[in-house]
This record gives C-alpha cells, structure tokens and sequence, in this order.
C-alpha cells in the first residue's frame, strides 16, 4: 500500500513538475496569443488562436516566386524573436528597423504565417538610409559625361547640386531617377526603394486645362484631401491665376503649377533640375521655406542650380570632372 502511494506522488510530481516547465517555456509567448474574434470581431464559434505580435523588423528578405512576392523577417520584441514568413502585399512603409504589428496562424513549426503586417516607420533608421552612388560612369556614344563617380546622400536632406553647364548635372539626375541605364557603376537606396519624384523643368500639364483643373487631376490620382490640394494652392502663390488655362501663364507660372502638382504626390525623394531657373525672384524664398519644411519631414530633395544666391544654409555640392565636392 505504502509503495503505491509513494508511486502516486512520484507520479504526480512528475505532472506538477511538466506543468511548470511548459508554462515556464510558453509564458511568455501564451500572452501574445489572441483569437480571431478579438482581432476581427465575430462569434466564438469562429476562434481560432492567432498571434499578434509588436515589435521591431530586421533581416527583411525579399523572395519571387512563382506564387509572388515572398517575405521573410525577425520580428523582436522584448526579448523575444519571431521568425516569420509572409506572401501578402507589404506596406510601403515596411523596411528594416520599422516599428510592426503581425498577425497571422501559428503552423507548430519555426516559422510564423503572418497574415497581415502593420508598419509604421522608426524615425531612428530612417535617418540612415541614404541613396549610394558607386563608381558610375555614363557616356553617350563615344563621349564621356563622367566615370567613376561616387556618392551618398542621406535620408531627409535638402541638397544643391552645382556645376557649370555641360558637366552633367542633368544627366546625373536622370540616372538617379532611373531614366537613364548608366555605362558602368550602379545607383542604389539602402533597405528599401523609395517613391522618386523627377522634375526636369517641362511643365508637363495639360495647356488647354486650367491651373486648377490640372492640380484636381494630380490630387485625384494621389486620393488626396480638398484641404490638401487647398495648402497646396496657398503654399505655391496660384491663387491670382488658378482659373487660367496654362498655355495662357508666363514660364514662371507655369513652373510653380508644375511643381505644385510635383508636391502633390506621396514622394519620399524630389528630383528637381534647375527648379530655380523660371521661379520669380518674390516666390524663390517662399519655395525654399516650402523646401525645407518638407524635409522636417523626412523627404529627400536634391535640386541642381548654376547660382547659390539665396540658398544660404542649405549643403551644397560641387561636380566637376574630378568628381563630387562640398562647395
């Protein structure tokens, strides 16, 4: 009798003691578990235990397959790593660094299915991220622009681009935006592929529609808000001359529509050549404001000039048949 209760006991410390490690191991990652009710909304019968994790993404891979895009990343939080895997439309705001929430059915194995991922982008890394020129050469036929350029530019910065006429400014600009395939060399962005915004001087605007009717056409492709398009009007001086039809503005009118419609999209990199040249004198401080208060907001704006008046402050680089210098 004494043996089989000593065998009991033993039995069930034997329980006691499984229970606590179990629950020591899956302490912590039990609290992260929710249902689909919670999350979605809907009735109990419909739950099914999901992960919602928050956290920081790092070692972002991006893979195609014949099914699509494929992602997988780490998510830390606390810490805790979660591997995860993910084949759905990412937001634009997704990259390394990026503050995340991720939802999705555990598979009993290594790899978490995420089915949805919120990010919203750390201040912090964006700060890094930066645009990277490398030994970049371009020539048209026989004849050579420049070779063996390098350079980097840093994420929320509002750079000059000076140089005399010919040495490349433009065609430069051109590269970055990926208009042009450049002869050897490459241009690239750390972690992620931001939105450009190229302007070349050529109003592109329809001539026969009015300022305003080209700025609502602009603001509709972008979904953006009436108060927006509004600020817009305010922050570029078109309100004098909005219900005019462009073909009937002077060069400096039709520049601030063009890059007025520019600003209206969702850009996190302005390329603008020689935005200067045909600004009125009165608006070319109020645009530089304008500037500046954009990249407060982490946009990256490169512009090229020929002169530096009035742009006290504001970095300015040099290129020149050597390379890239800080004037």
């Amino acid at each position: 009798m004494r043996k089989k209760i000593l065998q009991l006991v033993g039995i069930l410390g034997l329980f006691f003691i499984i229970i606590w490690l179990v629950s020591g191991i899956f302490k912590d990652s039990l609290q992260y578990y929710v249902t689909v009710s919670e999350l979605y909304g809907g009735k109990e019968k419909y739950q099914k235990k999901v992960i919602k994790v928050a956290g920081k993404a790092s070692h972002i891979q991006k893979t195609e397959t014949p099914f699509g895009l494929v992602y997988s990343f780490d998510v830390t939080e606390s810490k805790h790593v979660l591997k995860v895997s993910y084949d759905g439309l990412a937001p634009d705001t997704f990259r390394e660094g990026s503050d995340v929430v991720v939802t999705g059915l555990w598979e009993g194995d290594d790899i978490f299915k995420a089915r949805e991922i919120l990010a919203k982008c750390a201040s912090k890394y964006e700060a890094k991220i930066k645009l990277k020129i490398l030994s970049l050469s371009f020539q048209y036929d026989s004849h050579h622009i420049f070779s063996n350029l390098s350079w980097e530019i840093l994420n929320g910065s509002l750079l000059v681009l000076k140089g005399s006429n010919g040495i490349g400014k433009s065609t430069l600009l051109k590269l970055i935006a990926g208009l042009l395939k450049p002869s050897d060399g490459f241009v690239s962005f750390d972690s992620y592929q931001p939105k450009l915004a190229y302007y070349s001087g050529l109003p592109g605007l329809y001539l026969d529609l009015t300022a305003l009717d080209n700025l609502n056409y602009f603001s509709s492709l972008e979904n953006k808000a009436p108060e927006y398009l509004k600020q817009i009007i305010t922050d570029f001086n078109l309100g004098a001359f909005f219900e005019r039809p462009i073909r009937h503005l002077s060069q400096g009118e039709k520049a601030r529509c063009a890059l007025a419609s520019l600003f209206l999209s969702d850009a996190d990199f302005f390329i603008l050549d020689e935005p200067l040249n045909t600004l009125d004198v009165s608006f070319r401080k109020k645009f530089i404001g304008y500037l500046q208060e954009q990249v407060s907001q982490q946009k990256t704006i490169l512009m090229t000039t020929h002169s530096l008046e009035g742009l006290d402050g504001i970095s300015c680089f040099q290129l020149t048949n050597s390379g890239i210098t800080k004037c």
